[in-house]
C-alpha cells in the first residue's frame, strides 16, 4: 500500500489595498422647470392585482390626487428627486466624451443618499395630453407637479484612479445642458430639467449627507393585494374587499387575467423614462409656495418663475 502524504499548510500574510476616494459637494440649480413623476401606490396596486388574477378596479382620475401622488417624498415630507436620476444623466453625457465610456463612469462615482431634498419656490400642477407608444396610441391626461425656481445639494464620492475631479465636473456640466434629469428633459426632445452647478464647501458636506439619507416614504399598497390565498374563502374574501376598496367611482373590470388594457401605462419610473407624446399643455390651477430653505432669491434662474409651454413634441411620461 502507498503511504499517504499530507502537505503542509503555508501561511501568508494578504495585503488587501485600500481604495482612496474622495467626496464634493455641488448644488444644481435648474435652468428650466422640473417635472416629475413618481410611480404610485395606484398604478403598483392595479399591476399587482393584475399580475395575482384579483379582480381590479380602475377609480375615475383625481387630479389633485394624482398631482400628490406624482410627487417624491422622505420621511420628513420632503419633496424630493431620487439622486439615481442624476448619476443616469451623467453617465448618459459620457458619450459626448472621447476619454470616458459609460462603464468607466458607472463605476467611478456614486451619489450619497437616496432622496435628495428639494429647494423651490413653487410647485404647481400640469395638466399634459399625452398619447402613449402603442399602435392605439390612445391620448391620455397626465397630472403632474412642476418645480420652478429649483436647486438640490448633493454629494458625490469618486475614485480617483478611474475618474478625475474634472472629468465629474464636465459630467455634471453635460448632464445638465445636454440631458437633463426627470420628466420630459432634454435627452427626451423635451425643454425640461435643465441644470448648472455650483461648488459648495466641503463643511457643507455632513449636513447634506445626513439630508439625503432621510429614507423615502414607504410605498403604501392596500392589505388586499398583499393578502395570502390558500382556499376559495380566501379569494371570496379578496374579491369582495378588492371591490369596497374601489368604492362606487370606480370602473368595473372583472378578472384582471382577463381584461384588456385600456391605455395608461404604469410609469414614472425614477429616471423619468417614458413613452408619451404631449398633445398640448394648460396653465397649471394648483400652486404651492417652496421652502426656499437655502436663502436664494425667488425667481433667480433664467425665467422659472413663469415656466415654459409645452405643446406638439416629444414627451417622457
Amino acid at each position: 500500500m502507498k503511504k499517504k502524504t499530507t502537505g503542509t499548510v503555508v501561511q501568508q500574510n494578504v495585503h488587501l489595498p485600500t481604495v482612496e476616494s474622495q467626496r464634493v459637494a455641488v448644488r444644481l440649480v435648474g435652468e428650466a422647470p422640473l417635472i416629475v413623476h413618481r410611480f404610485e401606490e395606484k398604478a403598483i396596486t392595479e399591476m399587482l392585482a393584475k399580475q395575482r388574477g384579483l379582480p381590479f378596479e380602475r377609480q375615475k382620475k383625481n387630479p389633485h390626487k394624482d398631482f400628490e401622488a406624482s410627487k417624491y417624498k422622505n420621511e420628513k415630507d420632503e419633496d424630493c428627486i431620487p439622486v439615481m436620476t442624476v448619476k443616469k444623466a451623467m453617465i448618459e453625457a459620457s458619450t459626448f466624451s472621447d476619454d470616458m465610456t459609460k462603464k468607466q463612469t458607472r463605476g467611478g462615482f456614486f451619489i450619497l443618499g437616496e432622496y435628495a431634498p428639494l429647494d423651490y419656490d413653487q410647485v404647481r400642477m400640469r395638466k399634459d395630453m399625452v398619447r402613449l407608444s402603442g399602435i392605439g396610441r390612445t391620448p391620455d391626461i397626465r397630472f403632474r407637479a412642476e418645480y420652478l425656481g429649483w436647486s438640490v445639494d448633493l454629494v458625490i464620492e469618486f475614485d480617483p484612479r478611474l475618474i478625475t475631479l474634472d472629468q465629474l465636473m464636465y459630467l455634471l456640466r453635460s448632464a445638465g445642458k445636454s440631458v437633463g434629469i426627470c420628466e420630459w428633459r432634454i435627452q427626451k426632445d423635451g425643454n425640461y430639467g435643465a441644470f448648472s452647478i455650483e461648488p459648495l464647501d466641503e463643511k457643507e458636506i455632513p449636513a447634506i449627507v445626513a439630508a439625503c439619507k432621510v429614507p423615502p416614504k414607504a410605498v403604501e399598497l392596500p392589505e388586499w393585494v398583499m393578502r395570502e390565498i390558500n382556499t376559495d374563502e380566501d379569494l371570496k374574501r379578496t374579491i369582495a374587499d378588492a371591490k369596497k376598496a374601489a368604492g362606487p367611482g370606480a370602473n368595473r373590470r372583472g378578472r384582471a387575467a382577463a381584461a384588456e388594457p385600456d391605455g395608461e401605462s404604469a410609469e414614472g419610473d425614477d429616471a423619468g423614462e417614458g413613452d408619451g407624446e404631449t398633445d398640448g399643455d394648460e396653465t397649471p390651477e394648483v400652486v404651492e409656495a417652496g421652502p426656499r430653505r437655502r436663502g436664494r432669491p425667488p425667481g433667480s434662474k433664467n425665467g422659472q418663475k413663469n415656466g415654459h409651454g409645452g405643446a406638439h413634441a416629444d414627451e417622457a411620461v
